[in-house]
């Protein structure tokens, strides 16, 4: 990411074949004000989003200013990892990371560490991390996920 952005969509990433790293080149701040997350990993494997530092030139922070998550790992997702970032959301109802799953597959080993979890504003936010399911016929389908140090 090589400058501040305001995003009007969701960024989605789905099912892929590849690696994807996204860090910052600079101090950076990815805001939107959406009813639904900033990023979107919808299947996706093997996606990295690091912040790489809270003190040194390069930070990431990722702002969702309305009543939704900053991001959401959704279905059949493995192998993510999201570090040293700055995620903020708003809403006493939402959660600042949310992972989820449907029919589509198993959410497995994806990594939440050594973020900085936070409100928007004094207004708070509901959930720091949301681990959940769409439907409760769904069990069983999100496993290896490893949180720590946020």
């Amino acid at each position: 990411i090589k400058a501040n952005t305001i995003e009007t969509s969701v960024a989605v990433l789905n099912n892929t074949n590849y690696k994807i790293t996204v860090i910052p080149e600079g101090d950076r701040i990815v805001t939107a004000n959406r009813n639904s997350p900033i990023i979107a990993l919808n299947g996706a494997d093997n996606v990295t989003i690091d912040g790489l530092s809270f003190t040194e030139n390069n930070r990431l922070t990722i702002r969702n200013t309305a009543g939704a998550s900053a991001i959401q790992i959704f279905g059949a997702a493995a192998n993510n990892l999201i570090r040293r970032c700055t995620l903020e959301a708003s809403g006493i109802n939402n959660s600042i990371i949310v992972i989820s799953t449907d029919n589509s597959g198993n959410a497995e080993n994806n990594t939440i560490e050594d973020n900085y979890l936070r409100p928007v504003s004094s207004n708070g936010v509901g959930r720091g991390i949301f681990i959940g399911t769409n439907s409760p016929s769904v069990t069983g389908r999100i496993n290896n996920t490893l949180i720590k140090n946020n």
